[in-house]
């Protein structure tokens, strides 16, 4: 359990409506494509990257373990919180393209876009990698 000290800090960066510690939230984001199970103490949805270099410092400086999190649609288990600490789920905001590099073929998400970025990318001769 997240001491409400480091919720209250997180609160402050990200604003409360984007920092969860209900169980709800913490059982939706304990899992991926693995069907295996490890619960977060909390989750955050950073707005933009400020946030997230901001969020990273703060666990850095308490020693809070974080797992980043794109869809959850992975095999590999990368996405579980093994560790619990916090998940820093990415999809809610940072899911749009920042801009586009049209003649290298690529472009520069907010973060991983997985399937916003593949979908606009159709037909351009872009390749995204996994």
């Amino acid at each position: 359990m997240m001491e409400p000290k480091h919720i209250e800090a997180l609160e402050a960066i990200v604003g409360k409506e984007n920092v969860h510690s209900d169980k709800a939230h913490l059982i939706a984001y304990s899992y991926d494509a693995t069907r295996t199970h490890f619960e977060p103490d909390a989750v955050l949805f950073p707005r933009h990257e400020e946030d997230v270099s901001r969020i990273l410092v703060y666990c850095n400086k308490h020693r809070i373990v974080l797992t980043p999190r794109g869809a959850g649609s992975g095999f590999t288990g990368g996405a579980l919180p093994v560790n619990g600490g916090l998940v820093l789920a990415m999809e809610k905001h940072m899911n749009k393209i920042l801009e586009r590099h049209p003649k290298h073929g690529s472009s520069r998400p907010a973060w991983r876009d997985q399937y916003g970025s593949a979908k606009s990318s159709r037909g351009r001769g872009a390749f995204l990698p996994a």
